[in-house]
Protein backbone atom coordinates (compact mmCIF):
# COMPACT_ATOMS: atom_id res chain seq x y z
CA UNK A 1 0.00 0.00 0.00
CA UNK A 2 3.02 2.36 1.06
CA UNK A 3 4.60 1.85 -2.50
CA UNK A 4 1.08 2.22 -4.60
CA UNK A 5 0.29 5.71 -2.80
CA UNK A 6 3.54 7.32 -2.86
CA UNK A 7 4.93 5.81 -6.26
CA UNK A 8 2.09 7.98 -8.24
CA UNK A 9 2.59 10.71 -6.31
CA UNK A 10 6.34 11.55 -6.37
CA UNK A 11 6.15 10.12 -10.26
CA UNK A 12 3.40 13.09 -10.86
CA UNK A 13 6.52 15.52 -9.25
CA UNK A 14 8.21 14.18 -12.46
CA UNK A 15 10.93 11.86 -9.97
CA UNK A 16 13.08 10.14 -12.40
CA UNK A 17 12.84 5.86 -11.73
CA UNK A 18 16.43 6.10 -10.18
CA UNK A 19 15.16 8.96 -7.35
CA UNK A 20 11.79 6.94 -6.99
CA UNK A 21 13.91 3.99 -6.22
CA UNK A 22 16.52 5.39 -4.14
CA UNK A 23 14.25 8.42 -2.35
CA UNK A 24 10.90 6.48 -2.20
CA UNK A 25 12.32 3.78 0.48
CA UNK A 26 13.73 6.55 2.39
CA UNK A 27 10.35 7.35 3.52
CA UNK A 28 9.55 3.97 4.13
CA UNK A 29 12.48 3.32 6.59
CA UNK A 30 11.61 6.22 8.24
CA UNK A 31 7.74 4.95 8.60
CA UNK A 32 9.64 2.53 11.07
CA UNK A 33 11.45 4.94 13.25
CA UNK A 34 8.94 5.26 15.97
CA UNK A 35 9.71 1.28 16.83
CA UNK A 36 12.39 3.21 19.01
CA UNK A 37 9.79 5.04 21.25
CA UNK A 38 7.53 2.10 21.48
CA UNK A 39 10.72 -0.18 22.83
CA UNK A 40 11.56 2.37 25.11
CA UNK A 41 8.63 3.48 26.41
CA UNK A 42 6.05 0.34 26.64
CA UNK A 43 8.47 -2.34 26.67
CA UNK A 44 11.82 -0.44 28.48
CA UNK A 45 14.42 -1.09 26.22
CA UNK A 46 17.66 1.10 27.04
CA UNK A 47 17.28 4.20 24.40
CA UNK A 48 20.68 3.44 23.13
CA UNK A 49 19.21 -0.35 22.61
CA UNK A 50 16.14 1.04 21.03
CA UNK A 51 17.71 3.21 19.14
CA UNK A 52 19.76 0.81 17.67
CA UNK A 53 17.36 -1.33 16.96
CA UNK A 54 15.44 1.00 14.95
CA UNK A 55 17.98 2.18 13.36
CA UNK A 56 18.75 -1.29 12.21
CA UNK A 57 15.36 -1.97 11.15
CA UNK A 58 14.75 1.46 9.32
CA UNK A 59 18.23 0.45 7.35
CA UNK A 60 16.60 -2.62 5.86
CA UNK A 61 13.20 -1.54 5.52
CA UNK A 62 14.88 1.27 3.41
CA UNK A 63 17.00 -1.58 1.54
CA UNK A 64 13.95 -3.64 0.85
CA UNK A 65 11.70 -0.22 0.02
CA UNK A 66 14.14 0.03 -2.85
CA UNK A 67 13.72 -3.54 -3.88
CA UNK A 68 10.18 -3.10 -4.14
CA UNK A 69 9.77 -0.20 -5.37
CA UNK A 70 11.82 -1.37 -8.38
CA UNK A 71 9.56 -4.32 -8.71
CA UNK A 72 6.69 -2.05 -9.16
CA UNK A 73 7.87 -0.24 -11.65
CA UNK A 74 9.02 -3.19 -13.57
CA UNK A 75 6.00 -4.91 -13.28
CA UNK A 76 3.56 -2.40 -13.32
CA UNK A 77 1.58 -4.49 -10.74
CA UNK A 78 1.47 -3.67 -6.88
CA UNK A 79 1.46 -8.03 -6.78
CA UNK A 80 5.38 -8.64 -7.14
CA UNK A 81 6.22 -6.13 -4.21
CA UNK A 82 3.47 -7.72 -2.25
CA UNK A 83 4.43 -11.31 -2.71
CA UNK A 84 8.05 -10.16 -1.83
CA UNK A 85 7.14 -8.60 1.10
CA UNK A 86 4.82 -11.63 2.41
CA UNK A 87 7.47 -13.98 1.59
CA UNK A 88 10.12 -12.11 3.67
CA UNK A 89 7.88 -11.34 6.15
CA UNK A 90 7.15 -15.21 6.44
CA UNK A 91 11.22 -16.05 6.50
CA UNK A 92 12.20 -12.94 8.36
CA UNK A 93 15.66 -11.65 8.88
CA UNK A 94 18.64 -14.64 9.49
CA UNK A 95 19.81 -14.94 12.74
CA UNK A 96 23.37 -13.37 11.90
CA UNK A 97 24.80 -14.09 15.38
CA UNK A 98 23.91 -17.62 14.67
CA UNK A 99 25.29 -17.76 11.67
CA UNK A 100 28.47 -15.40 11.60
CA UNK A 101 29.37 -17.39 15.11
CA UNK A 102 28.77 -20.60 12.76
CA UNK A 103 31.51 -22.26 10.78
CA UNK A 104 32.92 -21.65 7.16
CA UNK A 105 29.94 -23.15 5.60
CA UNK A 106 27.57 -21.29 7.07
CA UNK A 107 29.47 -17.58 6.41
CA UNK A 108 30.00 -18.65 2.50
CA UNK A 109 26.13 -19.42 2.70
CA UNK A 110 25.31 -15.70 3.64
CA UNK A 111 28.15 -14.57 1.55
CA UNK A 112 26.36 -16.32 -1.28
CA UNK A 113 23.02 -15.08 -0.85
CA UNK A 114 23.77 -11.24 -0.25
CA UNK A 115 25.92 -11.87 -3.82
CA UNK A 116 22.73 -13.32 -5.24
CA UNK A 117 20.50 -10.70 -4.17
CA UNK A 118 22.62 -8.20 -5.54
CA UNK A 119 23.23 -9.84 -8.43
CA UNK A 120 19.62 -10.29 -8.99
CA UNK A 121 18.50 -6.66 -8.08
CA UNK A 122 21.20 -5.41 -10.93
CA UNK A 123 18.92 -7.99 -13.07
CA UNK A 124 16.33 -5.91 -12.35
CA UNK A 125 17.34 -2.96 -12.59
CA UNK A 126 18.66 -3.27 -15.79
CA UNK A 127 15.04 -4.73 -17.17
CA UNK A 128 13.20 -2.61 -19.07
CA UNK A 129 9.40 -1.98 -17.34
CA UNK A 130 6.89 -3.68 -18.93
CA UNK A 131 4.36 -2.49 -20.68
Amino acid sequence: MFRGCMLPLLSSARFTDSALVLGCPLFFGAAHLHHAWELHTVRHVPLHAALLSASFQCAYTTLFGALATLLLLRTGTLAAPLAAHVFCNWMGLPDFARILGGGLASRLLLLAGILAFAAGTAVLWRTPAWP
